[in-house]
């Protein structure tokens, strides 16, 4: 079992009054307190000032002084009684017991400690008083320990919080330099930002051959192909980046976020894919936006023996590749707000 630590207790009083004093140390260290008396505790050798005000007092809970004629007019006991002292112990949570010899004593003490409660101690009354003297000693130093023990917990838990706070900010900092943020910062709102687009959609008839339709597409836009819709759409880009461009793996394609703003143009009609058309016209080139930030890079790409000498020089002999860079970007996109569900819409009708 751990026992359980006594309260200490320093003991005031006049060199005059030791006599009484011993019996109440005595008695103090039979109820099971540790009581702090000048002549037991002092070392041999050592200034007797400095070791009451500096290791005596400091290390009770409890103070007990034991006012009389002989201690009012000690000097020794006026520095106990000293003010600013007197503060230090109520900083440090230190509780003063007073007792007096007599109650006529009280009027002889200065004001302020005149306001304290002062119950009367003497050899007529001690069998009365010293179980109470014990019950208030273990009263006061059973609310220092709560006291002392709150303020522990009150401690940890603000050091908790700045741990917690502390390690936020080193994984945010660890993540990303600061150049990566505030650059990827500055890209983000460009990025983000609404565009307006217009669609023709061109209704296909179920008598047309799978030729015919793809014909019927390629020639939307043009004056003298069938009769074509136009509507008005405003496409959030930066929703379109996170939900389409974002999940390409190695190479941007212009086609998937046409087909993607196409797909939501249709549904925001409330048409079908199977039954109706639509050509996007954006004012923007995805694949010009990607290199603007260094998100792709150009690779050159020779083309094969057998390819026709004509196609090759139509081709371009270089193709875009995503970089880590995009992949970074990304990564600071989801962390910061979170994944993109794919079912989100990236168009809605434009008033105008």
């Amino acid at each position: 079992m751990h026992s359980i630590r006594k309260p200490r207790v320093f003991l005031s009083h006049s060199k005059r009054d030791v006599e009484f004093i011993r019996r109440l140390d005595s008695d103090l260290r039979a109820a099971q307190c540790d009581p702090w008396l000048d002549e037991i505790e002092l070392r041999s050798g050592q200034p007797w000032l400095d070791q009451i005000f500096g290791s005596g007092i400091p290390s009770c809970e409890i103070v007990l002084c034991y006012v009389t004629e002989n201690s009012i007019e000690s000097a020794v006991f006026k520095q106990e009684m000293d003010a600013r002292l007197l503060e230090r112990l109520q900083n440090a949570r230190v509780s003063l017991l007073l007792y007096v010899a007599s109650s006529d004593l009280r009027s002889k003490l200065r004001l302020d400690i005149q306001r304290l409660q002062m119950p009367e101690l003497s050899v007529r009354n001690y069998a009365e008083s010293f179980p109470r003297i014990v019950a208030e000693i273990w009263r006061s130093y059973a609310e220092s320990i709560v006291l002392s023990s709150i303020e522990a917990e009150r401690v940890k838990r603000l050091e908790a919080e700045l741990r917690v706070k502390e390690l936020e900010s080193n994984a945010t900092a660890t993540v990303f330099t600061a150049s990566e943020n505030a650059e990827f910062t500055i890209i983000w709102s460009q990025l983000d930002r609404k565009l307006r687009a217009t669609a023709e959609v061109l209704q296909l008839t179920k008598s047309e051959t799978p030729n015919e339709k793809s014909e019927a597409l390629t020639q939307l836009g043009n004056p003298t192909a069938r009769q074509a819709n136009n509507y008005s759409f405003v496409v959030d880009f930066g929703l379109l980046f996170r939900v389409c461009i974002l999940s390409q793996k190695f190479q941007p394609s212009s086609y998937t976020v046409k087909d993607r703003v196409r797909r939501d143009v249709l549904l925001h009609l409330g048409l079908s894919s199977s039954e109706f058309a639509a050509s996007i016209d954006m004012p923007i080139d995805v694949d010009a936006e990607l290199l603007r930030y260094g998100f792709v890079q150009r690779q050159y790409a020779p083309s094969s023996a057998n390819e026709n000498r004509v196609v090759r020089m139509m081709q371009d002999p270089f193709k875009l590749m995503f970089t880590s860079k995009f992949d970074r970007f990304g990564f600071w996109i989801e962390h910061n707000f979170g994944a993109c569900e794919a079912p989100v819409s990236v168009v809605v009708p434009s008033d105008a």
